[in-house]
């Protein structure tokens, strides 16, 4: 089947291996979604626990996300980001943050 939707998936320092691997059960069911896990870098990324996952890509060369899943506290994280890349959109800085 033909790949209608890109989601992208949030990795970063610490986070919560459930909030991560829970929705990525479930999203890859579906055959017309490509998962694709982003970091800065290729480089393993650890949980809270110690448990590394590799990205798939990085915000550089991610491709534009129809679905953006920012796992748990990367939330906050996003927020005190001001901008990720043009690919995978902007986030301003939130007032006061």
């Amino acid at each position: 089947m033909e790949v209608l939707v890109h989601v992208v998936m949030l990795l970063y320092p610490r986070f919560q291996q459930l909030d991560l691997t829970g929705p990525f059960e479930v999203l890859a069911r579906f055959e017309e979604l490509e998962i694709h896990l982003v970091w800065k870098t290729l480089e393993p990324v650890s949980d809270v626990n110690g448990l590394r996952l590799m990205p798939t890509e990085t915000f550089a060369n991610c491709p534009t996300a129809d679905i953006l899943c920012p796992a748990g506290l990367a939330k906050s994280w996003l927020w005190k980001t001001p901008k990720l890349s043009p690919s995978c959109g902007s986030m301003g800085t939130v007032p006061g943050a």
